[in-house]
């Protein structure tokens, strides 16, 4: 079993969902009541800390500023989505809600769900469809409540070293020019809270990203996740720890290099936000770097 966050725009569904999870018995709680959501719509720390300490399976549904510094303590974060004419449709048409009715409040809906939704969908592991019957949407929520738990993000540790570079091996990342040792090394002297890793229930290290901030832009390096959970969300999760550490460091922009033939990345990374930057990547070797058995 495990914890969810049920994420979206206003008319989602997600009230009707978790009502129909409740009458299943599932545990839920919606975030807007209660006292969870305080004021410029963000979520109260301490009392989110104590609902996700004394709770191991647990529903959630909110929508706020700060929702993804908890996301590594759910299992799962599905985003529900619908087009922007049947959000509308619905908040005019419930009666337990007023939000909605006003020509101002429709416009808010409209321009979040342009500019919100998909901030929401970089960092979200699931994406259903809120137009599906509500019982095949909880159906499929708690399946995800007893599917294996999301990997743990964490900063790396000397212990994770070999497991972290057979996972760029198997990757294809490292070339033998490049000593991931020697890289290591050096990124434990610098930022080393910026070097981080997927841990998932059995210990196994699924995951891995390096990332820096000079102090005009951020960089993201070595980003790699084993292929047992290859389109779950890691890789995913892991850019999106990334970019709140740099955000928080006052990062106005992150950049990172891809190679030309590997399309499959640059469609990942497009996927989550990222544009081709009409530059000219230049480089400059200071030190020989050539691992001791040329393939690190």
């Amino acid at each position: 079993m495990a914890r969810i966050l049920i994420t979206g725009m206003s008319g989602a569904g997600k009230s009707t969902l978790l009502a129909e999870l409740a009458r299943r018995d599932v545990t839920t709680v919606d975030t807007d009541y209660g006292g969870y959501t305080i004021e410029n719509r963000l979520w109260d720390v301490p009392k989110m800390d104590a609902l996700l300490a004394s709770h191991d399976n647990l529903v959630v549904s909110g929508t706020v500023e700060n929702q993804g510094a908890f996301y590594d303590r759910f299992g799962a974060v599905v985003l529900l989505s619908a087009p922007v004419d049947v959000l509308l449709d619905r908040v005019a048409a419930r009666t337990n809600n007023t939000y909605g009715r006003t020509a101002e409040d429709r416009n808010d809906i409209r321009r979040y769900t342009a500019e919100v939704e998909p901030l929401l969908r970089r960092g979200t592991t699931h994406e259903f469809d809120g137009r599906r019957p509500v019982a095949a949407l909880a159906d499929e929520v708690e399946a995800l409540m007893g599917a294996t738990p999301r990997p743990r993000i964490r900063p790396f540790g000397p212990a994770d070293e070999d497991a972290v570079i057979a996972l760029w091996h198997a990757a294809g990342l490292l070339r033998p020019w490049n000593d991931p040792r020697a890289d290591i090394a050096r990124k434990l002297t610098v930022q080393r809270g910026l070097f981080v890793v997927a841990e998932a229930g059995d210990g196994a290290i699924v995951g891995a990203v390096m990332a820096g901030f000079d102090g005009h832009r951020g960089w993201m390096n070595y980003l790699a996740t084993a292929r047992t959970v290859r389109g779950q969300g890691v890789g995913r999760a892991l850019v999106a720890h990334v970019e709140r550490e740099l955000a928080a460091l006052g990062c106005p922009k992150v950049n990172l290099q891809v190679r030309t033939d590997n399309e499959a990345a640059v469609g990942f990374y497009r996927h989550l936000g990222f544009a081709v930057d009409e530059v000219v990547s230049m480089g400059k070797r200071l030190i020989s770097d050539e691992a001791p058995d040329g393939s690190g």
